[in-house]
């Protein structure tokens, strides 16, 4: 069996992930999750049988095997006559991959694929969790401003609320009493700080995010997330185009254009590019070991007074 999942909502493909592997031994699941092993290694796992016929799942979690395969023909030879007692899944936190690659028809015409994208998702998969509540859609909306999006928070606040109403009915009074509320970070508020040389505002914004994700790196990789697509944004905007003709050139939900486009006001063009090379300079530092990772965003904060 071959699976194929990608997208941002690891919540989701965790969980499905889980259901594939219900029935196998933990000692047999083997994840790759960076490309020291070759391709044709694993090629040559999967067409080995274990010794009491038991199944064996293989997870492949870095996409760059595919991009750079080598191996291709063999892949694809493999992928068109797969071995029966091997579970191959391909997890990736890929958004979007490129479906005219020949790889990829393989595994669509012999396996399954399931995409997982977090900002569609999220009123569904609430939605999903009152399946045998009368709920309307206003209250779940309720829920979700109360909770964020961390589906993981989500969930245990379901089964919260779901515990306390002695009824199948939830109204706003019961998720009012019961949804604690959780003030997720705006990566906005602390690129504002910075913009505006604001340091105090900005350690204080840092300091809030960084209690919700404790890996400094990832908020200097977001940091330069936003900053890239404030920029594309408002090239494409002068170009003529409209919201949604952005948001699907740039793959991405029309209402992060849509905040993207109100700070293009905010941001000089010249600003974010000093602001990248500053980051870059930054990553730069911390790879080399020339910056402690765990201060390098304070630094970035200071050095941009």
């Amino acid at each position: 069996m071959i699976y194929f999942l990608y997208g941002d909502n690891q919540f989701q493909k965790q969980k499905y992930l889980k259901e594939i592997l219900i029935e196998i031994d933990l000692n047999n699941i083997q994840n790759y999750a960076d490309n020291s092993v070759s391709l044709e290694e694993i090629i040559n796992y999967c067409n080995t049988n274990s010794l009491f016929g038991e199944k064996k799942g293989i997870i492949i979690s870095d996409h760059s095997l595919l991009i750079n395969c080598k191996d291709e023909t063999k892949l694809i030879d493999y992928l068109n006559n797969p071995n029966p007692q091997t579970i191959l899944i391909f997890n990736f936190n890929l958004t979007i991959f490129d479906q005219r690659k020949k790889i990829f028809k393989a595994i669509k015409n012999k396996g399954t694929i399931e995409q997982f994208n977090q900002k569609k998702d999220v009123f569904l998969i609430v939605k999903s969790f009152f399946l045998d509540y009368q709920i309307s859609d206003n209250t779940i909306q309720l829920f979700i401003s109360k909770t964020g999006n961390d589906l993981n928070i989500i969930e245990n606040e379901s089964q919260k609320l779901k515990s306390y109403c002695s009824t199948k009915t939830i109204t706003d009074v019961e998720v009012e009493l019961v949804t604690s509320v959780y003030n997720q970070p705006d990566i906005f508020c602390l690129l504002d700080a910075i913009i505006n040389k604001d340091a105090k505002n900005a350690i204080l914004a840092y300091q809030n995010i960084i209690k919700y994700n404790d890996d400094s790196t990832k908020i200097i990789a977001l940091i330069a997330n936003q900053l890239r697509l404030i920029y594309q944004t408002s090239q494409l905007y002068n170009l003529g185009y409209d919201f949604s003709e952005i948001a699907n050139k740039l793959k991405i939900h029309p209402y992060r254009v849509k905040l993207a486009n109100q700070k293009k006001f905010i941001y000089c063009e010249q600003k974010i590019f000093e602001l990248l090379l500053n980051l870059i300079n930054v990553d730069i530092g911390i790879k080399t070991g020339t910056i402690k990772s765990e201060n390098a965003l304070e630094l970035f904060i200071y050095g941009n007074n």
